[in-house]
């Protein structure tokens, strides 16, 4: 029986092109990569085919050596447009080993399939199994194959993991883990594999291959087929090129809208999303804003999400924040909910503390919080901010000057947050939860006190008191001037 394969069916006759050979070379060529939805999808379907015929050279290849493997790879390269079946039944996939033996070839064949689709209790024991030189030997016979395609190579690299990382159960968002896990328990032979690939694939490729991979993994998981391989090479790709996470947000949204009431499948694709948010904090924050904060108030969702944008907030404290005052307020607003959220408000806190020290002018950035004071509703953020401002630069109370006679309704919840964030300060609390509560209202408790130590403050509240004597303002807002008094005179006694 020859060992070679053949595909038995009529022959159709071929039909001859039409038009010259330029235009037949030009129809012959690629069509490129573009960065939308229906190309996106056009090109999946181009390399469909490949699928089997793919999983036949690697299975003959899985028992060769480096070179062996590449030659054969190289030998059995299609010199004509038809396809090699993929072997089934008991037909054998190989010729006959060195002992010239045929019908041990099924058998072993069925154990090797047999042990790869028995899953692992965890991915720790799956990652233990991978054999970083086959897998490379793999890769390097696809990119010969398919002609340095870095595509192909990339796809057949998911494949390959998709098949060895198998688990019966496991958290979407991997809860309890640290925030780079399973890519730092990979082990390190296997990595350079993955971040070699990658490097190679170049940054263009790995971004469209990065939303392929997401459609593939919601796909894979909603008809329950191995899907751990797409979320490591996301997180890997995360790692090399943050922003290929905002690459397509406006495609990821609809995708996340479609799997929202399936919450295994929505929690993986907003961990994915997410992961480029640990090393970049302006793309974490545009995912979070964009495709997180629709689901905020969805109970599978809300702890994920809550505790997400405290972890890259805190975790990216040193990076500068690319954002202009409409984003950055707009994502003030969603932290600060109506109802209280720890995490939440640490986030808010951190970001307030961040966009206020990190800019060029803090006159400029008091202006902007303090006429935007009404534009969430707890301005409690809005009013710490302005707290920095007045601490870092002097010129903000010649600012608040010019404003505070249009505008004293606002000065007077400045003036009382003030006064009552330091006295609040001061007092003696006991108690372990009152003092959780403190650290996360703010990081930088003598902020308030350093405030009413300030030559310029004090200048600006007498100049206040002056000024609210000559407008002859109501008694409740007297009274609370006259309480300013107080706290700088029994500060300064």
């Amino acid at each position: 029986m020859s060992s070679e394969w053949a595909v038995v069916g009529k022959q159709k006759k071929s039909r001859e092109q039409k038009g010259d050979k330029k235009s037949q070379n030009a129809s012959a060529k690629v069509p490129k990569i573009e960065d939308n939805a229906a190309e996106m999808d056009a090109f999946r379907l181009l390399y469909a085919d490949l699928k089997e015929e793919m999983i036949a050279k690697l299975i003959a290849l899985k028992d060769s050596n480096g070179k062996a493997g590449l030659k054969a790879a190289a030998g059995t390269l299609p010199n004509s447009d038809k396809r090699v079946p993929t072997p089934t039944g008991g037909q054998a996939a190989q010729p006959a080993g060195r002992n010239g033996s045929k019908a041990k070839e099924p058998e072993k064949l069925k154990r090797s399939v047999t042990s790869a689709t028995i899953p692992f209790k965890n991915l720790e024991a799956a990652f233990a199994e991978i054999n970083a030189n086959e897998l490379r030997s793999q890769l390097v016979a696809v990119n010969v194959q398919f002609k340095d395609n870095p595509l192909m190579v990339l796809k057949a690299l998911t494949g390959s993991l998709n098949s060895k990382l198998r688990l019966k159960d496991c958290d979407p968002v991997y809860s309890g883990r640290s925030n780079s896990y399973p890519y730092d328990i990979v082990p390190k032979d296997v990595r350079r594999v993955i971040d070699d690939c990658i490097v190679e694939a170049g940054e263009e490729n790995v971004k469209y291959f990065f939303d392929l991979t997401l459609s593939n993994l919601v796909t894979d998981m909603n008809t329950n087929l191995p899907y751990h391989g797409h979320k490591l090479m996301l997180q890997a790709i995360a790692n090399h090129h943050p922003s290929a996470c905002v690459n397509n947000l406006a495609r990821n949204a609809i995708l996340r809208n479609s799997y929202q009431n399936r919450s295994n499948i929505g929690l993986s694709l907003l961990w994915a999303l997410g992961q480029g948010g640990y090393k970049d904090l302006n793309v974490g924050l545009k995912v979070w804003q964009d495709i997180m904060v629709p689901v905020l108030d969805l109970k599978s969702y809300s702890e994920f999400v809550s505790t997400y944008v405290n972890a890259i907030v805190s975790g990216n404290s040193q990076q500068r924040l690319d954002l202009g005052s409409s984003e950055f307020l707009t994502i003030l607003s969603s932290l600060t909910q109506p109802k209280r959220n720890d995490d939440l408000e640490s986030a808010a806190r951190q970001l307030v503390e961040q966009y206020v020290l990190g800019s060029p002018k803090a006159a400029a950035t008091f202006t902007v919080l303090f006429n935007n004071v009404s534009f969430i509703t707890r301005p409690t953020m809005i009013h710490y901010g302005l707290a920095l401002c007045l601490l870092e630069d002097p010129e903000c109370t010649g600012v608040w000057m010019k404003l505070y006679r249009n505008h004293l309704q606002t000065s007077l919840g400045i003036f009382n947050f003030l006064i009552g964030s330091r006295q609040d300060y001061n007092k003696k609390v006991e108690g372990v939860d009152a003092k959780t509560q403190r650290s996360i209202y703010t990081s930088r408790p003598d902020v308030f006190d350093d405030l009413f130590s300030e030559e310029h403050f004090l200048q600006f509240l007498a100049k206040v008191n002056v000024l609210n004597q000559e407008l002859n303002v109501a008694k409740k807002e007297v009274e609370v001037l006259k309480s300013i008094t107080a706290v700088v005179k029994a500060g300064s006694s």
